[in-house]
């Protein structure tokens, strides 16, 4: 802006009904005090610095000379817990706030969720965030059960076309299918359920639908650790690119889905 410009007009730096910087806003000269601006409400003379990462919330509310205090963003889900961001509010700091808490929840949706705040009516009116409490060990057994049992469910769930009385195969190989099934019903009597669960093979006649379910299982897990890695602020686009085709190259192996050897992340990095 030129010194004649200037003279007209000044920028001054807006900040929001909380206080925190907003935008910039042009002053314009004040016809009856020579010298003077006509000031927008809610601004100050004083540029903030405007770094990555930092809000800036204005010193004195109503001073056109007044600094700014520079606050660093949120870390992580940790920071919102009990911090309730006003639903209805478009102001810029809280349009900030609501797309960091919905990222880093996100990348930790096993220790923190994001929750409603509603009036007595049931209106939302903010968003905050709530910590999930750790499982007792009691109830980590017990979901790892229901797991397991899900698992052998679905297993016998497989395999009971096999067992309709006019499914075109022989004797033998329905034997083999009522004892596979059998060895299923029986892992939640075993003693080291639901840990160490030693699942038995299927027959040959079985073999093929178990694969395609294998197949899905192995494919929704390399699925998992790919978008965790793109979530991983820590790792920058090369090291991420090669986990990722890391993680592809499962597909590949000839043991695949039964015998899966994981990458590893320190071995992956390392290669050049």
């Amino acid at each position: 802006m030129s010194k004649k410009v200037e003279k007209l007009v000044k920028t001054v730096f807006v900040y929001d009904e909380d206080g925190f910087f907003e935008d910039t806003h042009i002053a314009q000269v004040n016809p009856k005090r020579p010298g003077a601006y006509l000031m927008p409400p809610r601004c100050t003379l004083v540029k903030p610095d405007l770094k990555p990462k930092f809000f800036y919330k204005i010193k004195t509310v109503g001073d056109e000379n007044s600094g700014w205090d520079e606050i660093p963003f949120p870390q992580s889900a940790a920071d919102f817990v009990g911090v309730e961001i006003p639903h209805k509010s478009r102001t810029l700091h809280n349009h900030m706030l609501r797309s960091l808490l919905s990222d880093y929840v996100k990348k930790d949706p096993e220790h923190f969720r994001e929750v409603a705040v509603n009036d007595k009516n049931g209106d939302k009116i903010a968003t905050t965030v709530e910590a999930i409490p750790e499982l007792t060990e009691a109830e980590k057994k017990a979901q790892k059960e229901a797991a397991a049992r899900s698992t052998r469910d679905y297993y016998l769930t497989m395999t009971d076309y096999l067992v309709v009385n006019d499914y075109p195969i022989t004797n033998e190989e329905r034997e083999q299918v009522l004892e596979y099934r059998q060895a299923l019903r029986d892992i939640p009597q075993a003693r080291a359920f639901p840990e160490g669960i030693v699942w038995p093979e299927p027959p040959a006649v079985a073999k093929a639908a178990h694969k395609y379910w294998k197949s899905a299982q192995v494919g929704a897990e390399i699925k998992k650790r790919i978008e965790a890695i793109q979530a991983r602020t820590d790792l920058d686009e090369e090291q991420k690119t090669k986990l990722t085709a890391a993680l592809q190259q499962v597909y590949q192996q000839s043991g695949y889905p039964y015998d899966i050897e994981w990458p590893v992340e320190e071995e992956v990095l390392a290669n050049e």
